[in-house]
């Protein structure tokens, strides 16, 4: 019945919209994160994420935008709609991840202490063997 209604085109987008809106947000926190125990000011760990996430988040938002401007031109008017709809989330995606959360982690992002680089090298010790 909820599809009958003519809001299964919304909740679609909406489904499509949080997950690659978290996406790239994810991956930049998992790199912020797993900065080597070396580095230990914010802005370090920032500059560090940028370089090692940097170009793969925008490598595949390119790739992402690339495929909605091919379904631009198909004469569906979901597929227009659905990829119109597709660039402006992946730009409003970069924008938060590269603008918003780098300034964040800047600002208040958790430094590294002595401990939490222990814990790693242990880890990484471990998984070696």
């Amino acid at each position: 019945q909820y599809c009958k209604s003519g809001h299964s085109f919304e909740s679609i987008l909406f489904a499509i919209a949080i997950g690659i809106g978290s996406d790239y947000v994810l991956h930049a926190s998992h790199s912020y994160s797993i900065t080597p125990g070396s580095i230990v000011s914010r802005e370090e760990r920032t500059r560090y994420a940028v370089v090692h996430i940097g170009r793969p988040i925008i490598g595949s938002a390119f790739t992402t935008i690339s495929t909605a401007l091919m379904m631009m031109l198909t004469e569906n008017q979901f597929s227009r709609k659905f990829a119109a709809i597709l660039v402006v989330t992946i730009i409003q995606a970069l924008i938060g991840s590269f603008v918003v959360f780098f300034a964040l982690c800047d600002c208040f992002g958790p430094k590294a202490n002595k401990r939490s680089s222990c814990v790693r090298q242990k880890l990484c010790r471990r998984q070696e063997q």
